[in-house]
């Protein structure tokens, strides 16, 4: 298999499950679906919520964090079509 960051061989719920270990270690939690989530754009990266009680403890709340833009997008990749304001 190719390389980790974005082009062919990205894989979304990869980012998203190694972004929420970055963001909550060592926190037990089950499987991070598309349906628990709320993602949108910021110049960091893309910011994920997931909701209370979805993948960890409900006491933790609402688990909140970005996913970087170069873990997300290839290198060299044409963004023309997303805003400037979104950072890219």
């Amino acid at each position: 298999m190719g390389g980790t960051s974005g082009g062919p061989y990205w894989n979304f719920e990869r980012e998203l499950a190694r972004a929420a270990e970055s963001a909550v270690p060592n926190q037990p939690h089950g499987d991070i679906l598309r349906t628990d989530i709320a993602i949108y754009p910021k110049r960091t990266g893309l910011h994920v919520a997931i909701q209370q009680g979805a993948a960890y403890a409900s006491a933790l709340g609402t688990v909140e964090f970005d996913i970087p833009w170069d873990r997300l997008i290839a290198p060299k990749a044409d963004m023309s079509f997303i805003p400037n304001q979104w950072g890219h």
